[in-house]
């Protein structure tokens, strides 16, 4: 009888040993599949001409199961998030309109009010403190860890070091770098010049014309306020 009893204990420990070496083994090869798929999405974000259909559909599918998945699906949407994020504010930082603000053309179809051209410049100028300010606030651990909603899935505490550790984890060097805001105060600091020469022209309308491509003072003194400001763009 006790023979039986010890036999019956040795296949339940084999037994159970056996299921924790496949959970084992399993996360680890799950955590593989990650790291793989997440280095070939990093080399795809950084390359010069990056293939987009690729990258678009390595977003959109998942490569693991489990709880790995909710940790996949969480960093796919926070990427896809920040490359939406990117492609915002490269539009609104190349917008070909910012260019033409000073011509002539602009001069001698919305002046000497500006009423159009003033409210493209504020319009602008929120939508670019705006992206400045959602920039911050994405690369931060709190915004990453948010797409995880760990509380409505019921996730472990080791799949969720897990993602703050493999995924979160090397967010401060993207916080440190400031070019994207610096690029963001310039086209600010731009348009703010902008705006005061819109409102040095209304303020001494009719002492200003326009001859072809060339804007011309009734005095040096306002033709030097003029190149001053403009000056100060170059």
């Amino acid at each position: 009888m006790k023979k039986k009893i010890l036999i019956v204990i040795l296949i339940l420990v084999l037994a159970f040993g056996g299921l924790v070496a496949y959970y084992f083994f399993h996360d680890r090869m799950q955590e593989q599949k990650l790291n793989k798929e997440f280095s070939e999405i990093d080399q795809l974000m950084n390359e010069e001409n990056s293939d987009q259909e690729t990258l678009n559909k390595k977003l959109n599918t998942l490569v693991s199961s489990g709880d790995y998945a909710e940790i996949e699906q969480a960093f796919k949407n926070y990427l896809k998030d920040g490359i939406e994020l990117t492609n915002r504010i490269t539009i609104h930082l190349s917008d070909e309109k910012i260019t033409t603000v000073l011509t002539a053309e602009t001069y001698k179809t919305d002046g000497p009010e500006f009423v159009k051209t003033k409210e493209y410049l504020t319009t602008m100028k929120n939508n670019l403190e705006q992206d400045k300010k959602d920039y911050q606030e994405f690369f931060t651990e709190d915004k990453a860890m948010s797409y995880l909603n760990s509380d409505e899935i019921n996730l472990d505490s080791y799949y969720i070091d897990y993602y703050r550790d493999v995924f979160v984890g090397d967010l401060e060097s993207q916080a440190n770098d400031k070019t994207v805001e610096n690029s963001i105060d310039e086209i600010i600091n731009i348009l703010n010049t902008y705006e005061s020469v819109l409102t040095f022209l209304q303020t001494n309308q009719g002492n200003w014309t326009v001859e072809g491509e060339t804007i011309l003072f009734s005095n040096d003194e306002l033709t030097n306020q003029y190149n001053q400001f403009v000056s100060s763009l170059a």
